[in-house]
C-alpha cells in the first residue's frame, strides 16, 4: 500500500467507471477485501530468545546504507535496528522504495524475524508509510485492464475512499438512505438489525476502523444493509398499482377439458399450480410469478395449460425458449392438446405468416421474438419465459409491457430464500412431487478408473436393450485437450462403432432435430454432447450420463444435467467423470453434496449454505433478478443473512 500523501496520481475519478462506480457517493460502497493490522508495533527480540515468528511490524533504524544486489529482480541488504538488537533486513522487488532510505531513518516494517547463520534477519520486509504506521489499513479490490493505462490499482480505490470519506460521507449516507423508500435513518437501522447510531459511524467503521471488532462490526453490518434491501425491493415490488387491461378471464371449463387431454394424472403440485395461474390471470394486477421444480417434475405441463386456456380466451400468448430445440418440443407438446391450436414458430429461417397471424396464433419462440414480434406490433397479454435462468434480462423485459401477465419457469431449483434474493417481488409456485418414480445412482469417478467406466457402460447397455448413454464434455474443440468433445469422438466410435451421434451449439437447427431423433428412435446408442442437453431437452431412453470434467460445472447446473435421465421412471446412472487428480478440496465436497441428495431443493439449500449467493457486484450475479443489491458491492450473502431479516421483520411492517 502506498502512502497516500505520495500516491502518483492515477487522479481521474472517471477511471472507477469500469468498476461500476458513476459518483462519488458510491464510492464508500466499494467494500474493503481485508485489513492490514499495523496496530501493534514491537521491538526485536534478543538474539537467545529468537524464534520463528508470523509476520509483525516494527520500528526500526536504518543503520547502513541500502547495498543493491543482483538484477532479476534486484535485492537491497541494509543493517536496522530498534536500538537494542539489530538485524539484516533483505527485500526483493520494489528497490526503489528501500533505495531512498537514508542512514538514521526512522522507518515502520512488518516482516518475519529469523535466524540465520547466527544473525537476525527481517524477511519479506514490507515498507509501512508512517501515516500507517500504529492503524487498521483497509485493503481492496483492483482491475486488471487490457494495458498499464487501463488497469486500476488496489492503492489507487484506496486513496478513493480516502477522499470519499473526507468530503462525501454525509452524501453517502443520504444516498444509502435514498434506496429505502419513506424509511428515516433510524427506522432503517433498527429494522435491519444495525447496531451503529448512523450511517455515517457504519461507514467509518468499515473504512477507518479504530479496532479489529470494529470493522468485523462494520462490515457484518454492510451484509445486514444488503439482505434488508433485498427483502425491502420484495415487499415494494409486491405493492403494484391495479390494471383492468391486464386481465384475462380463463374459463374454468377450458381449463379442466385440457386437464383431462393430460396422459398422465397430474400431480397435486401441478394441479396447484395451474390454479395458481388462472386466478393471478383472472385478478386486476398483471401478474409476476416464478415457477420452480425440480427436474422433471412436470414445469411444463403446469405452464402450458393455463397458457392455452388464456389463448382460448382471446388473449395473445408467448412463449420464449432459450433454444430452437426446446422451442421445438414445446410446439409438439402443444399440438398433444388438439391440433385446432394455432401456432407461430418463431426462430431460425421461420417467417411469421400473415394468415396464422389472423387467428390469434400462440408465439413459440427462442429470442428472436425480441426482434420479429416489434415489427409486426405484436404485444403479448401473457408471455412465459421458459428456463428463464438462460435468458437475459433486457431480452425478457423487452417483451413485457406494463399490462402484460409474465410467467417465469426456471429449471433451478431455489429454496425460498433463493427465490427472495433472484427473483424478489414475485408469487412463487413450487414443485416438489415427482410424477414418476426414478433411481438415480450418482458417483464421482477418478480418472484411474476410466476403463472399468468404459465396461460398466457395456454391461448397461447390454443388459437394457434400449438403454442410451450420453457423455457430456466442457467444450467442443481445444487442441488436445482430452476434455473436448471431438478430441474424444473416435475413441468413443471405437467402442460403440455407427451408435454414437455428436450435438453441440453450432451445429445447424436442422442437423441438432435430426440427432434428437435419431436419439428418441433408438439409431444412437452413444450421445456426445455438450451443455446443450442440460435444460429442456426429453429423452426418453437415456439410462446413463456422464460428465466429463465435472469439477468445472456447478451445482445447479450438474443437477440439470442429472435431471435428463429416466424422464420416465426406472434406474439411471450419473457419473462425475474427474480428468485430473488436481481438485481442490472445497470443489470435491460441492460434488459429493450431488452424491448425497437426489432433492434439487436441498441440493440447492445445501449448495448456497457451502458458498453464498455469490458476489453482489453489478454484472457479476450469476442469475438476473430485480431483487439484486444496489448498495455494496463484494458482499457475499449467505441464507441465513436472508433468513435473519424475515425472522427480524416478522415483528413489524415493511
Amino acid at each position: 500500500m502506498g502512502d497516500i500523501n505520495s500516491t502518483k496520481s492515477e487522479n481521474s475519478f472517471s477511471r472507477l467507471q469500469s468498476m461500476g462506480v458513476t459518483v462519488w457517493e458510491q464510492v464508500l460502497l466499494m467494500l474493503p477485501t481485508g485489513f492490514n493490522d499495523y496496530t501493534k508495533m514491537r521491538n526485536l527480540f534478543p538474539l537467545d530468545t529468537l524464534y520463528p515468528v508470523a509476520k509483525s511490524c516494527y520500528w526500526l533504524t536504518v543503520e547502513s546504507t541500502p547495498n543493491k544486489k543482483g538484477v532479476a529482480p534486484p535485492r537491497i541488504e541494509m543493517m536496522v535496528s530498534d536500538g537494542t538488537c539489530k538485524a539484516l533486513l533483505t527485500a526483493f522487488g520494489d528497490a526503489w522504495q528501500w533505495e531512498g532510505t537514508k542512514v538514521g531513518q526512522r522507518i515502520a516494517v512488518e516482516c518475519v524475524l529469523d535466524v540465520f547463520n547466527g544473525y537476525l534477519q527481517a524477511k519479506n520486509p514490507v515498507l509501512i508509510p508512517f501515516s500507517q504506521a500504529g492503524t487498521l489499513i483497509p485493503t481492496y479490490r483492483g482491475k486488471r485492464g487490457a494495458n498499464k493505462s487501463k488497469t486500476i490499482s488496489s492503492d489507487f480505490v484506496f486513496t478513493k475512499t480516502r477522499e470519499a470519506l473526507s468530503n462525501h460521507l454525509e452524501k453517502t449516507a443520504e444516498f444509502i438512505l435514498s434506496h429505502f423508500a419513506a424509511l428515516d435513518e433510524e427506522s432503517l437501522l433498527r429494522r435491519s438489525g444495525i447496531r451503529f447510531e448512523s450511517l455515517m459511524s457504519m461507514l467509518r467503521a468499515i473504512h477507518a476502523p479504530a479496532t479489529l471488532q470494529q470493522c468485523e462490526d462494520g462490515m457484518a453490518a454492510a451484509r445486514s444493509l444488503c439482505a434488508f434491501e433485498i427483502v425491502f425491493n420484495a415487499h415494494m415490488q409486491m405493492l403494484r398499482k391495479p390494471c383492468l387491461k391486464s386481465v384475462i378471464n380463463v374459463k374454468d371449463e377450458d381449463v379442466e377439458k385440457l386437464i383431462r387431454k393430460f396422459p398422465h394424472e397430474l400431480t397435486g403440485d401441478q394441479k396447484r399450480t395451474i390454479q395458481e395461474i388462472v386466478n393471478d390471470l383472472r385478478r386486476p394486477y398483471a401478474m409476476r410469478r416464478l415457477l420452480s421444480g425440480d427436474v422433471g417434475f412436470g414445469k411444463t405441463d403446469a405452464a402450458i395449460i393455463p397458457a392455452i386456456a388464456a389463448h382460448l380466451a382471446g388473449a395473445k400468448v408467448a412463449i420464449m425458449t432459450p433454444s430452437s430445440l426446446i422451442a421445438a418440443q414445446w410446439v409438439e407438446k402443444l399440438q398433444g392438446y388438439g391440433k385446432g391450436i394455432p401456432f407461430q414458430e418463431v426462430y431460425g429461417p421461420n417467417k411469421i405468416d400473415d394468415n396464422i397471424l389472423k387467428l390469434n396464433p400462440i408465439m413459440i419462440g427462442t429470442v428472436a421474438l425480441v426482434t420479429r414480434l416489434p415489427k409486426i406490433k405484436w404485444v403479448p397479454d401473457f408471455v412465459l419465459f421458459d428456463e428463464q435462468q438462460k435468458q437475459g434480462k433486457n431480452h425478457k423485459d423487452s417483451l413485457v409491457s406494463n399490462i402484460t401477465n409474465r410467467l417465469d419457469a426456471t429449471a433451478t431449483c431455489l429454496p425460498q430464500t433463493g427465490a427472495l434474493v433472484l427473483y424478489g417481488g414475485m408469487d412463487e409456485s413450487i414443485l416438489n412431487q415427482s410424477p414418476v418414480e426414478k433411481r438415480i445412482q450418482s458417483r464421482i469417478v477418478q480418472h484411474t478408473e476410466r476403463e472399468r467406466l468404459f465396461s460398466h457402460l457395456k454391461q448397461v447397455i447390454e443388459k437394457i436393450p434400449d438403454a442410451q448413454f450420453a457423455v457430456i464434455y466442457p467444450n467442443v474443440s481445444s487442441g488436445q485437450d482430452k476434455s473436448s468433445l471431438m478430441f474424444a469422438a473416435q475413441a468413443w466410435e471405437k467402442q460403440f462403432p455407427g451408435k454414437v451421434g455428436i450435438l453441440y451449439g453450432a451445429l445447424p437447427a436442422t442437423e441438432k432435430t435430426r440427432i434428437i431423433k435419431m436419439m428418441i428412435a433408438g439409431e444412437i446408442k452413444v450421445l456426445l454432447s455438450t451443455v446443450l442437453i442440460e435444460t429442456g431437452i426429453t429423452l426418453p431412453s437415456l439410462r446413463g450420463l456422464i460428465v466429463v470434467g465435472a469439477d468445472r460445472f456447478g451445482v445447479s447446473a450438474l443437477h440439470q444435467l442429472r435431471g435428463r435421465l429416466s424422464r420416465f421412471g426406472g434406474v439411471g446412472f450419473f457419473y462425475m467423470y474427474l480428468t485430473s487428480s488436481d481438485v481442490s478440496d472445497e470443489t470435491y465436497a460441492r460434488l459429493e453434496l450431488l452424491t448425497q441428495y437426489n432433492d434439487g431443493f436441498v441440493l440447492a439449500e445445501k449448495d448456497a449454505e457451502m458458498r453464498g449467493y455469490g458476489s453482489f457486484i453489478d454484472g457479476e450475479t450469476n442469475q438476473s433478478g430485480e431483487s439484486k443489491s444496489a448498495l455494496f458491492s463484494g458482499v457475499n450473502l449467505m441464507p441465513k443473512d436472508i433468513t435473519s431479516i424475515i425472522e427480524r421483520g416478522k415483528s413489524f411492517s415493511l
